[in-house]
Protein backbone atom coordinates (compact mmCIF):
# COMPACT_ATOMS: atom_id res chain seq x y z
CA UNK A 1 0.00 0.00 0.00
CA UNK A 2 1.44 3.67 -0.86
CA UNK A 3 0.04 6.75 1.21
CA UNK A 4 0.54 10.00 0.47
CA UNK A 5 -0.68 13.60 2.10
CA UNK A 6 -1.19 16.74 0.60
CA UNK A 7 -2.45 20.21 0.64
CA UNK A 8 -5.59 20.71 -1.02
CA UNK A 9 -3.90 23.16 -3.86
CA UNK A 10 -2.44 23.46 -7.39
CA UNK A 11 0.95 21.65 -5.90
CA UNK A 12 -0.67 19.32 -3.77
CA UNK A 13 -3.42 17.66 -6.11
CA UNK A 14 -0.14 17.66 -9.00
CA UNK A 15 1.64 15.32 -6.12
CA UNK A 16 -1.48 12.89 -5.96
CA UNK A 17 -1.62 12.45 -9.39
CA UNK A 18 2.25 11.82 -9.96
CA UNK A 19 1.83 9.28 -6.89
CA UNK A 20 -1.06 7.73 -8.22
CA UNK A 21 0.41 7.23 -11.95
CA UNK A 22 3.70 6.23 -10.34
CA UNK A 23 2.04 3.38 -7.96
CA UNK A 24 0.18 2.07 -11.78
CA UNK A 25 3.39 2.04 -13.37
CA UNK A 26 5.13 -0.01 -10.87
CA UNK A 27 1.98 -2.02 -10.89
CA UNK A 28 1.17 -2.45 -14.26
CA UNK A 29 -1.85 -0.52 -14.61
CA UNK A 30 -2.90 2.53 -16.71
CA UNK A 31 -0.84 5.31 -14.85
CA UNK A 32 -2.98 8.08 -17.33
CA UNK A 33 -6.28 7.01 -15.80
CA UNK A 34 -5.22 6.61 -12.49
CA UNK A 35 -3.43 9.97 -12.57
CA UNK A 36 -6.77 11.50 -14.12
CA UNK A 37 -9.04 9.74 -11.41
CA UNK A 38 -6.97 10.58 -8.75
CA UNK A 39 -6.61 14.28 -10.36
CA UNK A 40 -10.64 14.32 -10.03
CA UNK A 41 -11.02 13.29 -6.84
CA UNK A 42 -8.62 15.84 -5.37
CA UNK A 43 -9.98 18.38 -7.29
CA UNK A 44 -13.34 17.92 -5.70
CA UNK A 45 -12.23 17.61 -2.30
CA UNK A 46 -10.76 21.31 -3.25
CA UNK A 47 -13.88 22.45 -4.36
CA UNK A 48 -15.46 21.22 -1.02
CA UNK A 49 -12.47 22.40 1.64
CA UNK A 50 -14.61 25.49 2.10
CA UNK A 51 -14.36 24.75 6.00
CA UNK A 52 -10.49 24.45 6.55
CA UNK A 53 -9.50 26.87 3.51
CA UNK A 54 -5.97 27.05 3.00
CA UNK A 55 -4.87 24.61 5.93
CA UNK A 56 -6.95 21.48 3.89
CA UNK A 57 -5.16 18.35 3.77
CA UNK A 58 -6.43 15.00 1.93
CA UNK A 59 -4.54 11.66 2.00
CA UNK A 60 -4.45 9.33 -0.83
CA UNK A 61 -3.99 5.82 -0.58
CA UNK A 62 -3.06 3.26 -3.10
CA UNK A 63 -3.44 -0.80 -3.26
CA UNK A 64 -4.18 -3.89 -5.33
CA UNK A 65 -7.38 -5.76 -4.47
CA UNK A 66 -7.15 -8.58 -6.90
CA UNK A 67 -6.75 -7.49 -10.65
CA UNK A 68 -7.89 -4.18 -9.95
CA UNK A 69 -5.59 -0.69 -8.69
CA UNK A 70 -7.97 0.87 -5.61
CA UNK A 71 -7.47 4.55 -5.24
CA UNK A 72 -8.87 6.27 -2.16
CA UNK A 73 -8.89 10.02 -0.82
CA UNK A 74 -9.83 10.94 2.55
CA UNK A 75 -10.77 14.78 2.93
CA UNK A 76 -12.55 16.35 5.89
CA UNK A 77 -14.38 18.80 3.77
CA UNK A 78 -18.28 19.24 2.84
CA UNK A 79 -19.40 15.99 3.28
CA UNK A 80 -20.73 13.87 -0.06
CA UNK A 81 -22.98 11.12 -0.65
CA UNK A 82 -21.14 9.70 -3.67
CA UNK A 83 -18.08 10.07 -6.04
CA UNK A 84 -17.52 13.31 -8.29
CA UNK A 85 -19.46 12.82 -11.89
CA UNK A 86 -16.30 13.36 -13.48
CA UNK A 87 -15.39 10.24 -11.99
CA UNK A 88 -18.31 7.95 -13.65
CA UNK A 89 -17.74 9.26 -16.30
CA UNK A 90 -14.69 7.35 -16.33
CA UNK A 91 -16.40 4.28 -15.55
CA UNK A 92 -19.20 4.86 -17.90
CA UNK A 93 -16.02 5.42 -20.39
CA UNK A 94 -14.88 1.72 -19.41
CA UNK A 95 -11.61 3.18 -18.07
CA UNK A 96 -12.44 3.18 -14.44
CA UNK A 97 -14.22 -0.23 -12.94
CA UNK A 98 -15.57 1.27 -10.39
CA UNK A 99 -16.34 4.02 -8.19
CA UNK A 100 -17.59 4.90 -4.31
CA UNK A 101 -18.25 7.99 -2.46
CA UNK A 102 -19.53 8.55 1.50
CA UNK A 103 -18.97 9.37 4.85
CA UNK A 104 -16.86 7.30 7.41
CA UNK A 105 -17.45 9.25 10.69
CA UNK A 106 -14.16 11.04 10.49
CA UNK A 107 -14.18 12.50 7.59
CA UNK A 108 -15.49 11.74 3.44
CA UNK A 109 -14.15 8.85 1.38
CA UNK A 110 -14.20 8.70 -2.06
CA UNK A 111 -12.65 5.32 -4.07
CA UNK A 112 -12.38 4.97 -7.76
CA UNK A 113 -10.96 1.66 -9.20
CA UNK A 114 -8.67 1.21 -12.41
CA UNK A 115 -7.90 -2.36 -14.11
CA UNK A 116 -4.85 -4.00 -13.72
CA UNK A 117 -3.74 -5.66 -17.11
CA UNK A 118 -5.19 -8.97 -15.79
CA UNK A 119 -8.52 -7.77 -14.91
CA UNK A 120 -8.77 -7.57 -18.70
CA UNK A 121 -7.16 -10.88 -19.36
CA UNK A 122 -10.19 -13.32 -21.19
CA UNK A 123 -9.98 -17.17 -21.27
CA UNK A 124 -8.58 -18.49 -24.60
CA UNK A 125 -11.17 -20.34 -26.62
CA UNK A 126 -8.56 -21.83 -28.85
CA UNK A 127 -9.49 -25.86 -29.13
CA UNK A 128 -12.46 -25.30 -26.77
CA UNK A 129 -15.55 -26.69 -28.22
CA UNK A 130 -19.25 -25.93 -26.35
CA UNK A 131 -20.30 -29.77 -25.28
CA UNK A 132 -23.80 -30.39 -26.72
CA UNK A 133 -26.37 -31.24 -24.01
CA UNK A 134 -27.38 -35.12 -25.35
CA UNK A 135 -23.53 -35.70 -25.74
CA UNK A 136 -22.48 -39.41 -25.22
CA UNK A 137 -21.99 -39.53 -21.10
CA UNK A 138 -18.66 -40.54 -19.77
CA UNK A 139 -17.92 -43.04 -16.80
CA UNK A 140 -14.43 -41.97 -15.77
CA UNK A 141 -13.75 -40.93 -12.46
CA UNK A 142 -13.86 -37.98 -10.42
CA UNK A 143 -12.18 -36.25 -7.87
CA UNK A 144 -14.44 -33.94 -5.26
CA UNK A 145 -12.88 -31.54 -3.43
CA UNK A 146 -12.71 -27.52 -2.37
CA UNK A 147 -11.92 -24.79 -5.28
CA UNK A 148 -8.87 -23.67 -5.20
CA UNK A 149 -7.36 -20.46 -6.87
CA UNK A 150 -5.24 -22.25 -9.58
CA UNK A 151 -8.41 -23.83 -10.36
CA UNK A 152 -9.60 -20.85 -11.67
CA UNK A 153 -8.30 -21.44 -15.30
CA UNK A 154 -10.33 -25.20 -15.19
CA UNK A 155 -13.74 -23.24 -13.85
CA UNK A 156 -13.69 -20.94 -16.65
CA UNK A 157 -13.14 -23.41 -19.41
CA UNK A 158 -15.72 -25.54 -17.88
CA UNK A 159 -18.28 -22.47 -17.97
CA UNK A 160 -17.72 -22.19 -21.86
CA UNK A 161 -17.94 -26.17 -22.75
CA UNK A 162 -21.57 -25.85 -21.00
CA UNK A 163 -22.52 -22.00 -22.20
CA UNK A 164 -19.79 -21.22 -24.81
CA UNK A 165 -19.96 -17.23 -24.22
CA UNK A 166 -23.17 -16.73 -23.35
CA UNK A 167 -23.08 -16.94 -19.47
CA UNK A 168 -24.15 -14.31 -18.19
CA UNK A 169 -21.78 -13.46 -15.24
CA UNK A 170 -19.27 -12.16 -17.63
CA UNK A 171 -16.71 -11.95 -14.49
CA UNK A 172 -16.47 -16.01 -14.61
CA UNK A 173 -14.70 -15.59 -18.13
CA UNK A 174 -11.66 -13.80 -17.01
CA UNK A 175 -9.50 -16.28 -14.85
CA UNK A 176 -7.38 -13.63 -13.23
CA UNK A 177 -10.48 -12.30 -11.64
CA UNK A 178 -11.97 -15.84 -10.45
CA UNK A 179 -8.29 -16.67 -9.31
CA UNK A 180 -8.41 -13.07 -7.15
CA UNK A 181 -11.45 -13.49 -5.50
CA UNK A 182 -10.17 -17.05 -4.63
CA UNK A 183 -7.48 -15.72 -2.80
CA UNK A 184 -8.73 -13.31 -1.05
CA UNK A 185 -11.77 -14.93 0.59
CA UNK A 186 -14.71 -13.69 -1.26
CA UNK A 187 -15.29 -16.71 -3.47
CA UNK A 188 -15.12 -20.56 -2.01
CA UNK A 189 -16.60 -23.62 -4.09
CA UNK A 190 -16.41 -27.57 -4.18
CA UNK A 191 -15.67 -29.06 -7.63
CA UNK A 192 -15.17 -32.21 -9.22
CA UNK A 193 -12.24 -32.52 -11.21
CA UNK A 194 -11.38 -35.32 -13.93
CA UNK A 195 -8.13 -36.80 -13.89
CA UNK A 196 -7.02 -34.99 -16.91
CA UNK A 197 -7.08 -31.85 -14.87
CA UNK A 198 -10.60 -30.83 -16.53
CA UNK A 199 -13.68 -29.62 -14.15
CA UNK A 200 -16.37 -31.59 -14.48
CA UNK A 201 -18.55 -29.27 -12.07
CA UNK A 202 -18.66 -26.43 -10.01
CA UNK A 203 -20.96 -25.00 -7.18
CA UNK A 204 -19.72 -21.60 -5.67
CA UNK A 205 -20.67 -19.04 -3.38
CA UNK A 206 -19.35 -15.79 -2.85
CA UNK A 207 -19.50 -13.22 0.22
CA UNK A 208 -22.24 -10.56 0.64
CA UNK A 209 -22.21 -9.65 3.82
CA UNK A 210 -20.70 -10.93 7.33
CA UNK A 211 -22.62 -13.67 7.29
CA UNK A 212 -23.89 -14.01 4.31
CA UNK A 213 -23.33 -15.72 1.24
CA UNK A 214 -24.63 -15.78 -2.52
CA UNK A 215 -24.37 -18.86 -3.84
CA UNK A 216 -24.04 -19.61 -7.69
CA UNK A 217 -22.23 -20.72 -10.69
CA UNK A 218 -23.60 -24.62 -10.42
CA UNK A 219 -22.27 -25.77 -13.63
CA UNK A 220 -21.96 -29.59 -14.57
CA UNK A 221 -20.35 -30.40 -17.94
CA UNK A 222 -22.68 -32.46 -20.26
CA UNK A 223 -20.90 -35.85 -20.15
CA UNK A 224 -20.96 -35.71 -16.56
CA UNK A 225 -24.58 -34.96 -15.99
CA UNK A 226 -26.90 -37.56 -14.23
CA UNK A 227 -24.34 -38.85 -12.10
CA UNK A 228 -25.68 -36.43 -8.72
CA UNK A 229 -22.46 -34.48 -9.05
CA UNK A 230 -24.34 -30.91 -8.28
CA UNK A 231 -26.03 -32.72 -5.35
CA UNK A 232 -23.08 -33.79 -3.69
CA UNK A 233 -21.17 -30.49 -4.57
CA UNK A 234 -24.07 -28.53 -2.96
CA UNK A 235 -23.88 -30.67 0.32
CA UNK A 236 -20.41 -30.47 0.96
CA UNK A 237 -20.88 -26.54 0.13
CA UNK A 238 -23.64 -26.06 2.86
CA UNK A 239 -21.83 -28.15 5.15
CA UNK A 240 -18.82 -26.02 4.20
CA UNK A 241 -20.79 -22.62 5.14
CA UNK A 242 -22.39 -23.73 8.72
CA UNK A 243 -19.04 -24.82 9.52
CA UNK A 244 -17.33 -21.19 8.51
CA UNK A 245 -20.20 -19.78 10.36
CA UNK A 246 -22.55 -18.61 7.51
CA UNK A 247 -26.18 -17.96 8.64
CA UNK A 248 -27.45 -16.61 5.74
CA UNK A 249 -27.85 -17.83 1.96
CA UNK A 250 -29.21 -16.01 -1.30
CA UNK A 251 -30.24 -17.65 -4.42
CA UNK A 252 -31.40 -15.73 -7.36
CA UNK A 253 -32.21 -18.61 -9.98
CA UNK A 254 -33.92 -17.67 -13.38
CA UNK A 255 -37.53 -19.01 -14.02
CA UNK A 256 -35.84 -20.21 -17.65
CA UNK A 257 -33.74 -22.73 -15.51
CA UNK A 258 -35.90 -24.81 -13.44
CA UNK A 259 -33.21 -27.40 -12.81
CA UNK A 260 -31.89 -24.46 -9.97
CA UNK A 261 -35.25 -23.68 -8.31
CA UNK A 262 -35.76 -27.28 -7.92
CA UNK A 263 -32.84 -27.62 -6.11
CA UNK A 264 -33.35 -24.42 -4.13
CA UNK A 265 -36.79 -25.55 -3.09
CA UNK A 266 -35.73 -29.05 -2.57
CA UNK A 267 -33.02 -27.69 -0.05
CA UNK A 268 -35.77 -25.65 2.11
CA UNK A 269 -35.15 -22.17 0.32
CA UNK A 270 -37.87 -19.68 0.79
CA UNK A 271 -39.38 -17.56 -2.03
CA UNK A 272 -39.42 -14.09 -1.25
CA UNK A 273 -39.04 -11.63 -4.01
CA UNK A 274 -40.34 -12.07 -7.86
CA UNK A 275 -38.44 -8.76 -9.80
CA UNK A 276 -39.92 -8.30 -12.81
CA UNK A 277 -37.11 -7.38 -15.76
CA UNK A 278 -34.78 -7.68 -13.15
CA UNK A 279 -31.68 -7.89 -15.66
CA UNK A 280 -31.22 -7.38 -19.62
CA UNK A 281 -32.66 -9.78 -21.90
CA UNK A 282 -30.33 -12.25 -23.14
CA UNK A 283 -29.52 -15.61 -25.04
CA UNK A 284 -27.86 -18.71 -23.27
CA UNK A 285 -26.88 -21.94 -24.07
CA UNK A 286 -28.79 -24.92 -23.05
CA UNK A 287 -31.16 -22.18 -20.74
CA UNK A 288 -33.46 -20.71 -23.37
CA UNK A 289 -32.68 -23.19 -26.06
CA UNK A 290 -36.49 -22.91 -28.09
CA UNK A 291 -36.94 -19.36 -26.64
CA UNK A 292 -36.29 -16.16 -28.52
CA UNK A 293 -34.83 -14.48 -25.26
CA UNK A 294 -34.18 -15.03 -21.79
CA UNK A 295 -36.86 -13.21 -19.60
CA UNK A 296 -35.20 -10.61 -16.79
CA UNK A 297 -37.29 -12.21 -14.52
CA UNK A 298 -35.25 -13.58 -11.47
CA UNK A 299 -36.43 -14.66 -7.60
CA UNK A 300 -34.23 -14.29 -4.36
CA UNK A 301 -34.53 -17.09 -2.19
CA UNK A 302 -33.32 -16.51 1.25
CA UNK A 303 -32.45 -20.01 2.68
CA UNK A 304 -31.26 -20.23 6.28
CA UNK A 305 -27.65 -22.30 6.53
CA UNK A 306 -27.31 -22.87 10.14
CA UNK A 307 -29.99 -24.34 12.92
CA UNK A 308 -32.93 -23.55 14.08
CA UNK A 309 -32.89 -20.19 16.41
CA UNK A 310 -29.82 -18.38 15.28
CA UNK A 311 -30.46 -14.89 13.37
CA UNK A 312 -31.06 -14.61 10.16
CA UNK A 313 -30.79 -11.87 7.68
CA UNK A 314 -33.01 -10.88 4.67
CA UNK A 315 -32.00 -9.41 1.06
CA UNK A 316 -33.82 -5.60 1.58
CA UNK A 317 -35.43 -6.18 -1.49
CA UNK A 318 -37.28 -8.79 0.24
CA UNK A 319 -38.43 -7.34 3.59
CA UNK A 320 -41.17 -5.67 2.69
CA UNK A 321 -42.84 -8.74 0.72
CA UNK A 322 -42.01 -10.43 4.24
CA UNK A 323 -43.93 -8.09 6.32
CA UNK A 324 -47.23 -8.74 7.43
Amino acid sequence: MITATAPVDAAGIAVLASTAASAATHLGGGAEVAALAVRVLATDAQRRSSLHGDTAEVTLTVEVDGTELVMRLRDTGEPVAGPPTEVLALVDAGFATGADGGTDGSGNVTVVRVPLPAHVRLLDDTDLEVVADDAPAVDAPVTVRALEPGDAPALTRCIYRCYGWTYPNADMYFPDRVTAAIESGRRIGEVAMAADGEMAAHWGAVVVADGVVETGVTVTDPRYRGRGLAAQLGDRLLQRLMDNGVHGRLREPVLTHPATQRIALREGAALVGLILHAGKPLEQIGITDGVAERAGVGHTHVQPAGPAGTSHHVDPRGVRILRP
